[in-house]
């Protein structure tokens, strides 16, 4: 894995040891994260579709000219609309 001194997330240099981030189903390592960026994971429950929505309330277009044309976008209600 060559990610470098940096947070795989939010690729800040590491001030603390990294947290060993896997995928909870296969226990496949996915990377090295710092800590805020390994408890925002959890919080948002690994669940691309909440980290997605997340992206959606803050305003944020999750993908870029360029992106791969099978990429599968996901349709996310208005935020008025979410409970």
């Amino acid at each position: 894995m060559a990610q470098g001194e940096a947070c795989a997330i939010c690729r800040e240099r590491f001030g603390q040891t990294p947290r060993i981030d896997h995928d909870h189903e296969t226990d496949e390592v996915r990377g090295l994260l710092c800590h805020r960026c390994n408890v925002a994971l959890g919080l948002l429950r690994d669940d691309r579709r909440v980290i997605e929505a997340a992206a959606h309330y803050l305003g944020v277009d999750l993908w870029e000219p360029g992106e791969p044309e099978d990429a599968e976008i996901v349709e996310l209600p208005e935020r008025d609309e979410v409970a």
